[in-house]
């Protein structure tokens, strides 16, 4: 899936030889979305496209798109991978009927089910680490979605990680019920970096003692 600004009244695509054989297409979708989605920095241009290449929803195994749970067409139809864990044993999945708040919001609008499900670390790894294989010298963006949904976690101060790309600091103290304002509401963070090597890694560090969590996880070649 990729996000470009259309500003005529046409659009047209075009796929390139690499030298890899010749190119080919079974089928091509095109959907209107909110002109201001996906605005990632202030230096976000209308020339900028987004090529997606990973969306992940945490705690449950069934991918889904968009649409299969009514989703508001403004938000496109995304492809949602569905992950149960990231390491057998060192976390574990959680899910609740509950409603999320903030949730289906412009300009994104994010579906609740997202944040419905989500993957928590344990004492055995309190850390949460995903990792990636991607082209080299390329900008990536990654957004991280974040709801507390955990019964056992009410009150702020409760969970507390840093959360690392590649082992740098990029969110240092996230208390999902602060940011978010209370239990079960949606919270996004986004962040472009850099990646000079082959591999993105995405680390939740939890500070005095917590563990992570992560509902879902976007990540786009900018």
């Amino acid at each position: 899936m990729a996000l470009v600004f259309v500003t005529s009244t046409s659009i047209a695509i075009c796929f390139h030889n690499t030298g890899h054989g010749d190119p080919s297409v079974l089928s091509i979708e095109i959907l209107q979305v909110d002109d201001n989605a996906y605005s990632f920095d202030p230096t976000h241009e209308k020339g900028t496209v987004l090529r997606t290449v990973k969306r992940l929803t945490c705690g449950i195994g069934k991918p889904a798109f968009d649409e299969d749970y009514d989703k508001d067409h403004w938000g496109g139809d995304r492809f949602w991978l569905g992950v149960k864990t990231f390491d057998q044993g060192s976390d574990m999945e959680i899910s609740t009927e509950s409603k999320i708040i903030q949730a289906s919001l412009p300009p994104n609008f994010y579906l609740e089910r997202l944040y419905q499900s989500a993957i928590v670390s344990n004492d055995r790894q309190p850390e949460i680490s995903f990792q990636m294989e991607v082209d080299p010298n390329k900008n990536y963006s990654i957004w991280l979605h974040f709801a507390e949904i955990d019964p056992r976690i009410t009150k702020e101060g409760q969970r507390v990680f840093d959360i690392l790309f590649n082992g740098d600091l990029k969110f240092n103290d996230v208390d999902v019920i602060q940011m978010a304002g209370k239990q079960f509401a949606a919270l996004v963070l986004n962040r472009t970096i850099a990646v000079t090597g082959r591999t993105l890694t995405v680390t939740l560090r939890p500070a005095n003692g917590s563990h992570a969590i992560i509902n879902a996880i976007e990540v786009s070649l900018r």
